[in-house]
Protein backbone atom coordinates (compact mmCIF):
# COMPACT_ATOMS: atom_id res chain seq x y z
CA UNK A 1 0.00 0.00 0.00
CA UNK A 2 2.96 2.24 0.71
CA UNK A 3 4.11 1.86 -2.24
CA UNK A 4 0.86 2.41 -3.99
CA UNK A 5 0.75 5.60 -2.33
CA UNK A 6 4.65 6.31 -3.42
CA UNK A 7 3.42 5.39 -6.88
CA UNK A 8 0.41 7.59 -7.18
CA UNK A 9 2.11 11.03 -5.12
CA UNK A 10 5.15 10.27 -7.92
CA UNK A 11 2.89 10.58 -10.90
CA UNK A 12 0.66 13.19 -9.20
CA UNK A 13 4.20 15.30 -9.26
CA UNK A 14 4.76 14.09 -12.96
CA UNK A 15 1.68 15.43 -13.90
CA UNK A 16 2.15 18.46 -12.04
CA UNK A 17 5.31 18.92 -13.56
CA UNK A 18 4.55 18.19 -16.98
CA UNK A 19 1.14 20.76 -16.43
CA UNK A 20 4.31 23.44 -15.23
CA UNK A 21 6.36 22.54 -18.73
CA UNK A 22 3.78 22.74 -20.83
CA UNK A 23 2.68 26.03 -19.46
CA UNK A 24 6.29 27.14 -19.64
CA UNK A 25 6.41 25.66 -23.40
CA UNK A 26 3.59 28.12 -24.21
CA UNK A 27 5.19 30.99 -22.47
CA UNK A 28 8.06 30.66 -24.22
CA UNK A 29 5.86 30.35 -27.77
CA UNK A 30 4.32 33.53 -26.79
CA UNK A 31 7.27 35.04 -25.71
CA UNK A 32 8.65 34.45 -29.05
CA UNK A 33 6.00 35.11 -30.76
CA UNK A 34 5.93 38.84 -28.68
CA UNK A 35 10.15 38.94 -29.49
CA UNK A 36 9.60 38.61 -33.06
CA UNK A 37 6.62 40.95 -33.29
CA UNK A 38 8.97 43.91 -31.56
CA UNK A 39 11.72 42.97 -33.59
CA UNK A 40 9.80 43.49 -36.76
CA UNK A 41 8.37 47.00 -35.12
CA UNK A 42 11.64 48.07 -34.53
CA UNK A 43 13.10 46.84 -37.73
CA UNK A 44 10.08 49.05 -39.44
CA UNK A 45 10.81 51.72 -37.11
CA UNK A 46 14.57 52.19 -38.25
CA UNK A 47 12.95 52.34 -41.87
CA UNK A 48 10.95 54.83 -40.95
CA UNK A 49 13.66 56.62 -39.31
CA UNK A 50 15.62 56.54 -41.98
CA UNK A 51 13.18 57.73 -44.40
CA UNK A 52 12.34 60.78 -42.17
CA UNK A 53 15.71 61.27 -41.94
CA UNK A 54 16.30 61.21 -45.91
CA UNK A 55 13.37 63.42 -46.44
CA UNK A 56 14.90 66.34 -43.47
CA UNK A 57 17.85 66.35 -45.48
CA UNK A 58 16.34 66.93 -48.93
CA UNK A 59 14.32 69.43 -47.14
CA UNK A 60 17.62 70.99 -45.48
CA UNK A 61 18.72 71.06 -49.00
CA UNK A 62 16.10 72.91 -50.39
CA UNK A 63 15.94 75.23 -47.85
CA UNK A 64 19.78 75.97 -48.50
CA UNK A 65 19.10 76.60 -52.02
CA UNK A 66 16.18 78.69 -51.12
CA UNK A 67 17.80 81.05 -48.82
CA UNK A 68 20.79 80.87 -51.67
CA UNK A 69 18.58 82.19 -54.25
CA UNK A 70 17.07 84.65 -51.26
CA UNK A 71 20.53 85.97 -51.23
CA UNK A 72 20.73 86.34 -54.42
CA UNK A 73 18.11 88.21 -55.03
CA UNK A 74 18.03 90.87 -52.13
CA UNK A 75 21.62 91.34 -53.50
CA UNK A 76 20.00 92.03 -56.90
CA UNK A 77 17.09 94.03 -55.74
CA UNK A 78 19.52 96.17 -53.08
CA UNK A 79 21.79 96.98 -56.29
CA UNK A 80 18.55 98.15 -58.23
CA UNK A 81 17.97 100.34 -55.44
CA UNK A 82 21.21 101.34 -54.93
CA UNK A 83 21.68 102.36 -58.67
CA UNK A 84 18.16 104.15 -58.70
CA UNK A 85 18.50 106.26 -55.35
CA UNK A 86 22.02 107.23 -56.69
CA UNK A 87 21.05 108.22 -60.12
CA UNK A 88 18.10 109.99 -58.16
CA UNK A 89 20.01 111.98 -55.89
CA UNK A 90 22.45 113.10 -58.53
CA UNK A 91 19.21 114.39 -60.48
CA UNK A 92 18.23 116.43 -57.33
CA UNK A 93 21.54 118.01 -56.52
CA UNK A 94 22.01 119.09 -59.78
CA UNK A 95 18.86 120.94 -59.45
CA UNK A 96 19.24 122.21 -55.78
CA UNK A 97 16.48 121.68 -54.64
CA UNK A 98 13.77 118.74 -53.82
CA UNK A 99 10.74 117.95 -54.83
CA UNK A 100 8.50 117.24 -51.54
CA UNK A 101 7.19 114.13 -53.56
CA UNK A 102 10.24 113.11 -53.79
CA UNK A 103 11.20 113.25 -50.37
CA UNK A 104 8.60 110.42 -49.87
CA UNK A 105 9.70 108.24 -52.92
CA UNK A 106 13.27 109.11 -51.59
CA UNK A 107 12.23 107.75 -48.25
CA UNK A 108 10.73 104.67 -49.52
CA UNK A 109 13.77 103.64 -51.98
CA UNK A 110 16.05 103.99 -48.55
CA UNK A 111 13.74 102.14 -46.23
CA UNK A 112 13.75 98.79 -48.82
CA UNK A 113 17.04 99.46 -49.54
CA UNK A 114 18.35 99.35 -45.66
CA UNK A 115 16.14 96.73 -45.04
CA UNK A 116 17.97 94.74 -47.58
CA UNK A 117 21.69 95.38 -46.05
CA UNK A 118 22.44 98.39 -47.38
CA UNK A 119 24.78 100.53 -45.99
CA UNK A 120 25.08 104.15 -44.72
CA UNK A 121 27.26 105.36 -47.45
CA UNK A 122 23.99 105.67 -49.15
CA UNK A 123 21.73 107.07 -45.88
CA UNK A 124 23.96 109.94 -45.87
CA UNK A 125 23.29 110.87 -49.75
CA UNK A 126 19.99 110.58 -48.80
CA UNK A 127 20.51 112.64 -45.53
CA UNK A 128 22.00 114.97 -47.98
CA UNK A 129 19.15 115.72 -50.67
CA UNK A 130 16.87 115.89 -48.18
CA UNK A 131 18.12 118.99 -45.98
CA UNK A 132 18.31 120.66 -49.60
CA UNK A 133 15.56 123.22 -49.89
CA UNK A 134 12.26 121.61 -50.68
CA UNK A 135 9.65 122.74 -53.59
CA UNK A 136 6.03 122.14 -54.45
CA UNK A 137 5.52 121.50 -57.89
CA UNK A 138 4.78 118.50 -59.96
CA UNK A 139 7.00 115.42 -59.34
CA UNK A 140 8.72 114.41 -63.09
CA UNK A 141 11.55 111.79 -62.20
CA UNK A 142 14.21 112.05 -65.67
CA UNK A 143 12.95 109.97 -68.11
CA UNK A 144 16.82 109.37 -68.84
CA UNK A 145 17.09 108.38 -65.63
CA UNK A 146 14.48 105.77 -65.57
CA UNK A 147 15.69 104.21 -68.75
CA UNK A 148 19.20 103.92 -67.51
CA UNK A 149 17.57 101.80 -64.30
CA UNK A 150 15.70 99.36 -66.44
CA UNK A 151 18.62 98.96 -68.37
CA UNK A 152 20.34 98.59 -65.17
CA UNK A 153 17.79 95.68 -63.96
CA UNK A 154 18.14 93.92 -67.24
CA UNK A 155 21.52 93.51 -66.92
CA UNK A 156 21.35 92.62 -63.39
CA UNK A 157 18.65 89.95 -64.12
CA UNK A 158 20.59 88.80 -67.16
CA UNK A 159 23.77 88.04 -64.66
CA UNK A 160 21.51 86.27 -62.44
CA UNK A 161 20.59 84.14 -65.37
CA UNK A 162 24.02 83.25 -65.81
CA UNK A 163 24.76 82.03 -62.62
Amino acid sequence: MLLAKNIYEGVVVINNLNSTVISLNQEVVDLKINVEKTQKEISEFKKSFSELKIKLNELNKAFKQMKLEDEKQSNSIRSILRQLIINYTNDILDRQYIYNEEIYCLRQLYEGYALLGGNCTIEERVKEVIKLPAKAGQFNPNKQMIDKAIEEIKKIIQNNKGE
